[in-house]
């Protein structure tokens, strides 16, 4: 594998030297480096570990060849008397010293003599120095001493200082400078000119977000450009709710969609409802044939006009005027203004004027003055015997042959017996269409018709008759049953919906709830918003409300379910509460809609919690217990609380499971400070809604307790 390629500072960094001395290495063959397509210096790190361990006795080559190179580049004096050292004007230290000895002693060893050797700017300053100046014989002699403040020391080898260094002026700096320790300018300021200044903790610009703009220059202005008042205001602006409003955050509801208003949901035409949709719906108005719709949009008016010549309506009717009624004679059937004829339209499919005439066997007489004819049979001793197809033995008359089909009113029946007319017995009430012994299979019939006090539907107890019931059912549109009273609709059935009329009264033989302690009837329509919480959006995103369900309609299992039928919470439920179990019923349809058991950490938390009564309002369902004080179902919050005097240590306490967890084991938080009632033994409930607070009277063994819910406070009345 081919090795990697170091540049040339990390090269400089591993060796500890400085870039330009490995150009120098380069130049004189100790370290060359490869070079890349763009001519890049590039070392490998085997090549740089084994210089690596000969690099002191290199260093010690290098210096010497660097010292070697600053003696050369001096002028050699020929003629130098004396070298005179005034180390009293110089505080030199003894390590400066030291360095200084390899110079001083290539400089004695070159033959140069110098009388007055002085470095400038090391001691104190302001010192003489002497100058060798050349001769016309090419010898340098000995110069006059003059005064210079204009030395340079300069040092053209890699130095290091292992002392703290001041330097009492500037320092002018022309390569790059790594401070491996840090820098502090003590107070002071750093001026970069026109260069950069990067570093991690420093914001180089300043990018304007949406509504706002922020200006150049370093001491840029940040500005709002976006919304600077609201409705006139500024600063902390709170939002109030007006009236059918409510405010949670930023979001803003109409809590009243339309119970204070007077509309009509429904309009009926002709025995044919219309149902708005939404609020916002529209009611068309259609001109028929002969009728003229105009429309006033300044008065809010619709006008409907008969477009038939010049007619004012009729004036009279058969020499009638005023309020005129048509009603139908015999025969005839009366819709609207249209006359039809409700009797015989034909016989035998012949109409107009008919004739009857006398067939074999029978005779007509006519009477002119009683307009009646008589049709008599003209067969001998009266007996079926002589009819064709017939025969009769004693007080029975068959057919001859079975195979034939006996039609009256019609001349092609289609069955054993087929009428075109009414079977009518001979007394009211006395004949019976088939017999308990011999019943009909199946009878079809467009109505069922009681002439007496009642219309009974019995079907007769025996011992092997299981699952008895009567049903109704259809296939179109429209109710399927309709029951009434006097001419007023009690009870109908329709595809979707059962119609109630009047009060109802429920009797209850379920042998399932045969333990229950209290029930009441829930009518959400009462509560303060009307109802409108049970489809809300809150509702549409609560845990019950997205729960399974385990069946729908008649299909739930009232001993295995716990919940069934629609997701929202029905307009009217019955709440059934037992020793140990609450059931919900959808009195649209009298199935369970959810149900709530008692166990060890559920919402009833307990075995043997004996449920004693039961209260609903504004969404909440309040339960009294023989054993944990008062239970608190809010389906508005999606939440369950338990309030319990607990021996003296009670209050209010959250079950840590949302509704549709309520029989799971989630176990009750902590209590809080407020919501001690007078005993854990409930006998009753009752809630009002009172100055838009919501209070909760319980019965208690230990007293009566009023419960706050909006305040969050408890008042007890205990008689001592």
């Amino acid at each position: 594998m081919q090795e990697e390629l170091i540049s040339i500072q990390k090269a400089a960094d591993y060796l500890g030297v400085s870039t330009k001395t490995l150009r120098r290495w380069e130049q004189r063959g100790i370290l060359v480096p490869q070079r890349t397509s763009g001519n890049q210096r590039r070392y490998t790190f085997t090549e740089l570990e084994n210089f690596k361990n000969g690099q002191e006795e290199r260093k010690h080559e290098e210096r010497t060849e660097e010292a070697s190179d600053v003696i050369n580049s001096l002028q050699p004096l020929d003629t130098i008397s004396y070298i005179k050292l005034e180390m009293s004007k110089f505080p030199l230290s003894k390590k400066l010293l030291l360095t200084l000895a390899p110079v001083i002693i290539l400089f004695l060893a070159s033959g140069i003599v110098v009388k007055d050797l002085v470095f400038k700017g090391i001691g104190t300053g302001g010192e003489k120095s002497v100058v060798a100046q050349k001769q016309g014989n090419g010898n340098a002699v000995l110069g006059a001493e003059t005064e210079s403040n204009n030395y340079i020391f300069k040092v053209n080898v890699p130095s290091t200082f292992g002392e703290s260094a001041s330097f009492l002026k500037g320092i002018t700096v022309n390569g790059q400078t790594i401070f491996a320790g840090g820098i502090d300018t003590n107070n002071r300021d750093v001026n970069a000119g026109s260069g950069k200044l990067t570093a991690s903790n420093v914001i180089y610009s300043l990018q304007a977000g949406s509504g706002l703009s922020v200006t150049n220059g370093q001491t840029p202005t940040i500005a709002n450009t976006g919304v600077l008042s609201l409705g006139g205001s500024t600063g902390a602006i709170d939002l109030g709710a007006g009236t059918g409003i409510s405010i949670d955050g930023l979001k803003i509801t109409n809590t009243d969609t339309g119970s204070s208003q007077y509309i009509f949901k429904n309009i009926v035409s002709g025995g044919q409802k219309i149902t708005a949709d939404s609020n916002s719906d529209t009611l068309n108005f259609t001109a028929g044939t002969g009728v003229t719709l105009s429309t006033d949009a300044l008065t809010k008016t619709i006008t409907i006009a008969s477009n038939q010549g010049q007619q004012t309506g009729v004036t009279s009717l058969q020499g009638q005027t005023g309020a005129l009624t048509l009603a139908a004679g015999t025969g005839l059937s009366l819709a609207g203004l249209t006359f039809s004829n409700s009797g015989v339209t034909s016989v035998n499919t012949l109409t107009g004027d008919l004739n009857i005439a006398a067939g074999s066997n029978v005779s007509v007489t006519k009477d002119a003055n009683t307009n009646t004819v008589t049709i008599s049979s003209t067969i001998s001793n009266n007996t079926i015997s002589n009819v064709s197809g017939w025969t009769q033995s004693g007080n029975y008359v068959t057919l001859a042959n079975s195979g034939n089909y006996v039609g009256i009113g019609t001349a092609t029946p289609a069955s054993a017996l087929q009428v075109g007319g009414d079977i009518l017995p001979t007394q009211n009430g006395v004949s019976n269409l088939g017999s308990s012994n011999l019943s009909w299979n199946n009878i079809y019939a467009n109505q069922i018709v009681g002439t007496g006090a009642q219309l009974n539907l019995t079907i007769p107890a025996t011992s092997s008759a299981t699952g008895l019931s009567v049903s109704m059912s259809g296939t179109g549109s429209g109710q399927l049953a309709s029951f009434s009273f006097n001419g007023t609709q009690v009870l109908g059935v329709g595809t979707n919906d059962v119609y109630i009329g009047g009060k109802v009264s429920m009797i209850t033989d379920d042998t399932n709830l045969s333990n229950a302690k209290d029930v009441f009837v829930y009518d959400t329509s009462k509560d303060s918003d009307a109802g409108q919480w049970v489809n809300g959006d809150t509702s549409q995103s609560s845990s019950w409300y997205n729960e399974q369900l385990d069946h729908t309609g008649l299909a739930c299992q009232i001993g295995t379910d716990k919940r069934c039928g629609q997701r929202p919470f029905p307009q009217k439920v019955t709440i059934y509460v037992t020793s140990n179990s609450v059931y919900i019923y959808d009195n649209k349809d009298n199935t369970m809609w959810m149900k709530f058991s008692e166990g060890q950490n559920f919402a009833i938390n307990g075995t043997s919690v004996n449920l004693t009564s039961v209260y609903a309002l504004n969404g909440i369902i309040f339960l009294g217990t023989d054993t944990n004080g008062l239970i608190e179902i809010n389906f508005l919050t999606d939440k369950i609380f338990e309030f319990n005097y607990n021996q003296g240590n009670g209050g209010r306490s959250q079950f840590l499971g949302t509704i549709s967890e309520r029989n799971s084991a989630k176990f009750y938080g902590s209590v809080e400070s407020w919501g001690r009632i007078a005993s854990d033994k409930v006998n009753g409930v009752f809630a009002r809604v009172i100055n838009g607070k919501v209070y909760v009277a319980v019965s208690t063994l230990g007293g009566a307790s009023v419960i706050n819910l909006s305040d969050q406070k408890v008042v007890k009345y205990v008689d001592n």
